[in-house]
């Protein structure tokens, strides 16, 4: 979960994973290590070293660390590999379930947008504000001809507003601020749109920007289960949680949690007492019991009845839906025991013969 740099070939050590208190932006996450190359085509030469969730490069011998490889999926990558022989050098990078990639500068300009424009539940009247970065990681200027979002979409937008058109630089960075600020209840996306004089870039990239809006009276329902109870003896039982959270920002009042299809060998105790409340971020935990009755595939449906005046999937507003699985199984007790018995018998019968015939 860290890593250390030896100078003087390794009679002494320093820890180099970023312990300066500058956060995860700056600093190796403390997660698994897995692998470690050096690219000698940079002064300093840059350390990059391979993680549980992608890659990370340092080019100040550790001082700080950043995030490597635009579009790198953020899984456990195990493996490192650089060919330094050629200019620009390339990386090689074998992850765990998601295959290889290959690492090679872009020739010409080339924009990356790094953001995550998820900005959750906001009352009407407030706003948020999230990061958006723009990097050339091409090997030529970059000109950015415009940004921002999608016609109509006047709940989000930029601030501060950056000039236009602007020139980003071969490894330079541009950030700006992404705000949500919405007007009426409701949920709310729009794309990121972003145009270049790079000729390869789409105008239009793959970023999304969503969020929710509700006033300050709304519940909302959550649900927290997962009910695969998995194989279950008849006449055996097992249970699982389920949770119920107010994620809104009124009462949330529970009307009721009933099981409104499938097998009766399915059920919640103790049974709540309906109707109960809520409060904003207040939670009720819950047990589901699977008690099989019969051999074979069990299943059931739940639904949780509410005043959030959300409607989803097409049910009546406040209603959420939870579903149920089960395997039912016989128990092998009975066999088990005839089997012992008959097996007892065989020895005592054949202990008798035996000692009859060392008798003759």
């Amino acid at each position: 979960r860290r890593c250390f740099l030896t100078s003087d070939n390794g009679k002494t050590w320093k820890d180099i994973s970023g312990t300066d208190g500058a956060g995860p932006s700056s600093n190796l996450p403390d997660i698994p290590l897995h692998s470690v190359v050096w690219d000698t085509s940079t002064n300093p030469p840059s350390l990059i070293v391979a993680s549980d969730a992608g890659v990370m490069r340092s080019t100040d011998l550790g001082a700080s660390w950043h995030v490597l490889g635009a579009n790198l999926p953020g899984v456990s990558c195990q493996s490192l590999a650089i060919d330094n022989s050629v200019t620009p050098p390339i990386l090689r990078v074998g992850t765990y379930g998601r295959s290889c990639f290959e690492l090679r500068k872009p020739t010409g300009g080339k924009l990356v947008v790094r953001s995550n424009l998820a900005f959750g539940t906001l009352l009407v009247g407030q706003s948020a504000e999230l990061p958006v970065q723009l990097f050339n990681v091409g090997d030529t200027d970059l000109e950015v001809i415009s940004l921002g979002f999608l016609t109509g979409s006047n709940m989000f937008d930029i601030t501060p507003p950056l000039p236009l058109p602007f020139t980003l630089r071969v490894n330079e960075m541009r950030a700006c601020l992404a705000r949500y600020a919405p007007t009426v209840a409701g949920n709310h996306k729009v794309n990121f749109l972003v145009q270049t004089n790079d000729g390869v870039t789409p105008a239009l990239k793959d970023i999304f920007a969503s969020g929710s809006s509700v006033v300050a009276s709304t519940p909302r329902l959550g649900a927290n289960a997962n009910l695969k109870f998995g194989t279950v003896s008849i006449n055996a039982d097992r249970t699982l949680p389920m949770q119920i959270i107010n994620t809104g920002l009124g009462p949330l009042e529970i009307r009721n949690i009933s099981r409104t299809a499938g097998s009766s060998n399915f059920d919640v105790i103790p049974a709540p007492t309906f109707p109960f409340t809520l409060q904003p971020g207040e939670k009720r935990d819950l047990t589901v019991r699977l008690k099989p009755s019969s051999s074979g595939p069990l299943n059931a449906t739940f639904e949780i009845e509410s005043n959030d005046p959300v409607i989803r999937n097409s049910k009546p507003a406040g209603t959420r839906t939870i579903n149920a699985t089960g395997v039912g199984k016989s128990p092998a007790g009975s066999n088990l025991a005839l089997i012992l018995i008959l097996v007892g018998v065989a020895a005592v019968v054949g202990g008798v013969v035996l000692a009859k015939e060392l008798r003759d």
